[in-house]
Protein backbone atom coordinates (compact mmCIF):
# COMPACT_ATOMS: atom_id res chain seq x y z
CA UNK A 1 0.00 0.00 0.00
CA UNK A 2 1.41 3.50 -0.81
CA UNK A 3 2.08 5.24 1.75
CA UNK A 4 -0.59 8.34 0.12
CA UNK A 5 -3.28 5.31 1.27
CA UNK A 6 -1.96 5.73 5.15
CA UNK A 7 -1.92 9.74 5.05
CA UNK A 8 -5.44 9.47 3.75
CA UNK A 9 -6.62 7.20 6.25
CA UNK A 10 -4.97 9.43 9.15
CA UNK A 11 -6.57 12.30 7.78
CA UNK A 12 -9.61 10.96 8.14
CA UNK A 13 -9.39 9.49 11.46
CA UNK A 14 -7.94 12.71 12.25
CA UNK A 15 -11.52 14.73 10.59
CA UNK A 16 -13.69 12.60 12.30
CA UNK A 17 -12.21 13.26 15.80
CA UNK A 18 -12.43 16.74 15.10
CA UNK A 19 -15.80 16.59 14.58
CA UNK A 20 -16.69 14.39 17.55
CA UNK A 21 -14.77 17.04 19.99
CA UNK A 22 -16.35 20.35 18.14
CA UNK A 23 -19.86 18.79 18.02
CA UNK A 24 -20.10 16.45 21.12
CA UNK A 25 -21.45 18.16 24.32
CA UNK A 26 -20.64 15.35 26.83
CA UNK A 27 -17.35 14.84 28.57
CA UNK A 28 -16.83 11.22 27.42
CA UNK A 29 -17.53 12.33 23.37
CA UNK A 30 -14.80 14.71 23.56
CA UNK A 31 -12.17 12.10 25.26
CA UNK A 32 -13.50 9.61 22.22
CA UNK A 33 -12.84 12.48 19.77
CA UNK A 34 -9.79 13.17 21.22
CA UNK A 35 -8.30 9.64 21.34
CA UNK A 36 -9.17 9.21 17.86
CA UNK A 37 -7.20 12.61 16.70
CA UNK A 38 -4.40 11.16 18.60
CA UNK A 39 -4.86 8.18 16.60
CA UNK A 40 -4.31 9.49 13.75
CA UNK A 41 -1.29 11.04 14.68
CA UNK A 42 -0.16 7.78 15.63
CA UNK A 43 -0.94 6.36 11.87
CA UNK A 44 0.88 8.88 10.32
CA UNK A 45 4.04 8.38 12.83
CA UNK A 46 3.99 3.95 11.76
CA UNK A 47 3.26 5.24 8.02
CA UNK A 48 6.39 7.29 7.85
CA UNK A 49 8.44 5.06 9.88
CA UNK A 50 7.79 2.37 8.00
CA UNK A 51 8.42 3.91 4.58
CA UNK A 52 11.77 5.64 5.67
CA UNK A 53 12.89 2.47 7.70
CA UNK A 54 13.48 4.20 10.95
CA UNK A 55 12.29 2.48 14.18
CA UNK A 56 12.10 5.81 15.65
CA UNK A 57 8.64 6.59 14.38
CA UNK A 58 7.78 2.89 16.24
CA UNK A 59 9.13 3.78 19.23
CA UNK A 60 7.48 7.44 19.44
CA UNK A 61 3.93 5.96 18.91
CA UNK A 62 4.56 3.39 21.46
CA UNK A 63 5.13 6.32 23.73
CA UNK A 64 2.33 8.59 22.38
CA UNK A 65 -0.20 5.90 23.14
CA UNK A 66 1.47 5.43 27.17
CA UNK A 67 0.77 8.82 27.33
CA UNK A 68 -2.12 8.83 25.90
CA UNK A 69 -4.02 6.22 28.15
CA UNK A 70 -2.18 8.07 31.27
CA UNK A 71 -3.84 11.58 30.31
CA UNK A 72 -6.76 10.36 29.59
CA UNK A 73 -7.10 8.28 33.31
CA UNK A 74 -5.46 11.16 34.67
CA UNK A 75 -6.98 14.26 32.83
CA UNK A 76 -10.38 12.64 33.94
CA UNK A 77 -9.67 12.04 37.42
CA UNK A 78 -8.53 16.01 37.75
CA UNK A 79 -11.72 16.99 35.73
CA UNK A 80 -14.40 15.43 37.88
CA UNK A 81 -12.44 16.04 41.13
CA UNK A 82 -12.18 19.86 40.32
CA UNK A 83 -15.86 19.90 39.08
CA UNK A 84 -17.02 18.47 42.26
CA UNK A 85 -14.84 20.38 44.67
CA UNK A 86 -15.27 24.14 42.82
CA UNK A 87 -18.14 24.03 40.08
CA UNK A 88 -15.81 24.42 37.39
CA UNK A 89 -16.64 23.73 33.95
CA UNK A 90 -16.12 20.35 32.87
CA UNK A 91 -16.03 20.68 29.14
CA UNK A 92 -13.30 23.57 29.66
CA UNK A 93 -11.32 21.38 31.63
CA UNK A 94 -11.77 18.51 29.13
CA UNK A 95 -10.65 20.63 26.60
CA UNK A 96 -7.08 21.42 28.12
CA UNK A 97 -6.05 18.15 27.69
CA UNK A 98 -3.97 17.95 24.50
CA UNK A 99 -2.86 21.03 26.00
CA UNK A 100 -1.01 19.19 28.63
CA UNK A 101 -0.59 16.08 25.76
CA UNK A 102 1.52 18.98 23.80
CA UNK A 103 3.78 19.70 26.81
CA UNK A 104 4.09 16.00 27.45
CA UNK A 105 5.58 15.40 24.18
CA UNK A 106 7.63 18.79 23.62
CA UNK A 107 9.10 17.34 27.16
CA UNK A 108 9.74 13.86 25.93
CA UNK A 109 11.36 15.21 22.73
CA UNK A 110 13.74 17.67 24.92
CA UNK A 111 14.94 14.89 27.43
CA UNK A 112 15.32 12.66 24.21
CA UNK A 113 17.15 14.80 22.09
CA UNK A 114 19.73 16.14 23.80
CA UNK A 115 22.20 18.62 21.54
CA UNK A 116 25.99 17.25 21.11
CA UNK A 117 28.83 19.26 22.28
CA UNK A 118 29.94 21.43 19.52
CA UNK A 119 33.82 21.38 19.63
CA UNK A 120 35.26 24.91 20.09
CA UNK A 121 37.62 26.07 17.35
CA UNK A 122 40.21 27.16 19.89
CA UNK A 123 41.83 23.77 21.60
CA UNK A 124 42.86 24.74 25.05
CA UNK A 125 46.84 23.52 25.38
CA UNK A 126 46.96 20.12 27.91
CA UNK A 127 50.30 19.35 29.86
CA UNK A 128 50.88 15.71 29.81
CA UNK A 129 50.45 14.20 33.07
CA UNK A 130 53.95 12.91 33.46
CA UNK A 131 55.92 16.10 33.33
CA UNK A 132 55.52 18.56 36.20
CA UNK A 133 56.63 21.94 36.66
CA UNK A 134 60.29 22.31 37.42
CA UNK A 135 60.88 24.12 40.43
CA UNK A 136 64.31 26.36 40.91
Amino acid sequence: MPLAAYLTLAALVFAIGLFGVLTRRNAVGILLGIELMLNAVNINLVAFARFQGALAGMVFTIFTICITVAEVALGLALSIGLYIDSGWDLLLLIGLLPLFFGLALILIYVLTHEEQAQPSAIEPTVMPDDEEPKQS
